[in-house]
Formats: structure tokens, sequence, C-alpha cells
């Protein structure tokens, strides 16, 4: 019963929605296993959340900044490292891939995020 109510409470402050796709393996007419991205979820409520503000680190050749990018979901909402997720929060909508280990509680689910590039 606690459980319930906690869950409730919790998906109560997520203001966002979320697409998820996963790439899986489908053979062509001529045998030919390809790799196609298929949508697993659709609509499902969640909330975004940016950890820190990424701190740029040197290198002779470039600078970069990592930020730290987690998604909460519900217990219920199939989700796995290298899904693809394409999310609207707060009237923006982006692209993301799950990355690490997913994290299940007794009340929802948590994944890092990287922001997706869809030209690797």
């Amino acid at each position: 019963m606690v459980m319930r109510i906690a869950g409730s409470i919790l998906k109560a402050l997520f203001d966002g929605k979320c697409d998820i796709y996963r790439y899986e393996e489908n053979k062509d007419e001529h045998g030919v296993t390809r790799l196609e991205m298929k949508k697993i979820c659709e609509g499902e409520k969640c909330r975004v959340s940016f950890l820190k503000s990424g701190s740029a680190k040197e290198s002779q050749s470039v600078t970069t900044a990592k930020q730290g990018i987690r998604i909460f979901l519900m217990k219920d909402c199939e989700i796995m490292s290298g899904d693809v997720l394409e999310i609207e929060q707060n009237g923006r909508k982006e692209k993301y891939r799950a990355c690490g280990q997913i994290k299940v509680y007794g009340t929802h689910k948590e994944a890092e995020l990287d922001i997706y590039d869809e030209s690797i």
C-alpha cells in the first residue's frame, strides 16, 4: 500500500513524456540481417533531471564538456541500456541514449542518459 501511494506521488512529479526505441535484428526477404529501430514504448510519463552542469575538460586538440543526465520512469516501463529515448519536457523535444545499468527501485526506474548523436 505504501509503495503504491509513493508511486502515485512520484508519478505526479513526472512532467515529461517519452518514446523508447530499441535496435532489433530483422531479416529482409533476401535473408540479410539488418538492425532496425523499433518503438518499444510510446507516451511514457517521465522526468529528466540534469545532475550537474558540464565542466569543460581541455586536451591539446579538443575541449569537451560532460553533463550528468538522468531519467526517472515508472517501474513497469521497459528500458535497457542502449535504447534511444525521444523525450518531450518543458516544451522541448530531445533525443538521448540510455547508458549504463538501469536502476530499479520499489516505485520507479532510473537510467543515466547521453545525448543521442545520430551520426554515430
